[in-house]
């Protein structure tokens, strides 16, 4: 069960209004422009080494467990925690020790960002943050959300200021078939069709050195010169055919049975026999 907080004493705490204006344009003055979309604080405050902020969101049409822009929202409540300027440093974030999701975020979420004092590590800072809904209770529970220093000069000298290598376009390069990839036969398992097709197929790949072994419709299991008749009614001659062919299993299908004029889309003895012979095969990996 989700635990519950005392929304009223997080305003106790932190009773001191924060312009969201103000902050935004502190953002933008670093390079981070929210849009509209990502403007998802409604009231922002500030007390003694905490932050309590109300986010909401109107379109839930990508029904997230946790949506983006106001989870984002609710992060940036830590920044409030102190009183930033345009003249501070820009702290990006770079760890998240846990995140406990009790259920999908509400339209409405309070977040209250708690920042304990730590000694000896200028430039950086961690902040637990609470969630819950406007009843008090917890959604989720973010822990050892950390932040730390990064210089704007130092992100700049980082870019690539060459823009002719921020575009690109994709050319396909004709390249000749190597001569192994000829020489590689293969065992051709075809189920052929009643009329001339396969035949004049088996034909072609024989004449390419492949090897072609025929599988035709019959009244029972057998064996033929070319290959094999298997019944499509009987579910046992699929998982039989496999076992034939399991010292020399065959490289490529080809699967012709649908070409007979008797074979219709409704054909229950066709549709099981495709789906009897992929479960053998599937069986037989």
């Amino acid at each position: 069960m989700a635990p519950s907080v005392d929304r009223a004493a997080w305003g106790r705490d932190c009773s001191t209004p924060v312009s969201i204006d103000e902050l935004s344009a502190v953002f933008t003055h670093h390079g981070l422009d929210y849009g509209p979309s990502l403007r998802v604080l409604t009231s922002l405050h500030r007390g003694t080494g905490a932050a309590l902020s109300l986010g909401q969101v109107e379109d839930r049409s990508g029904h997230y467990r946790v949506h983006p822009a106001l989870f984002d929202g609710c992060l940036r409540t830590a920044a409030a925690v102190s009183q930033l300027t345009a003249e501070d440093a820009l702290h990006l974030p770079v760890a998240l020790q846990t995140l406990d999701l009790y259920r999908p975020l509400p339209e409405r979420v309070w977040t209250y960002a708690a920042q304990p004092p730590r000694e000896g590590q200028e430039g950086f800072s961690a902040s637990d943050l609470t969630l819950c809904d406007d009843d008090g209770a917890v959604v989720a529970v973010v822990s050892g959300f950390s932040v730390r220093k990064a210089e704007r000069d130092v992100l700049l000298r980082g870019l690539d200021n060459d823009f002719q290598d921020w575009l690109y376009r994709l050319n396909w390069v004709s390249r000749a078939v190597p001569e192994e990839a000829h020489s590689a036969k293969q065992h051709w398992a075809v189920f052929a069709s009643e009329d001339d097709f396969a035949s004049d197929l088996v034909q072609v790949l024989s004449q390419r050195g492949e090897r072609c072994t025929l599988v035709r419709k019959g009244a029972s299991f057998s064996s033929t010169p070319e290959g094999f008749r298997i019944n499509p009614a009987n579910p046992e001659d699929p998982a039989r055919l496999v076992e034939a062919w399991a010292n020399q299993p065959p490289t490529g299908l080809l699967y012709l049975w649908g070409l007979d004029e008797g074979d219709q889309a409704g054909d229950a003895g066709a549709g099981s026999t495709r789906l009897r012979s992929r479960g053998a095969w599937a069986r037989c990996g």
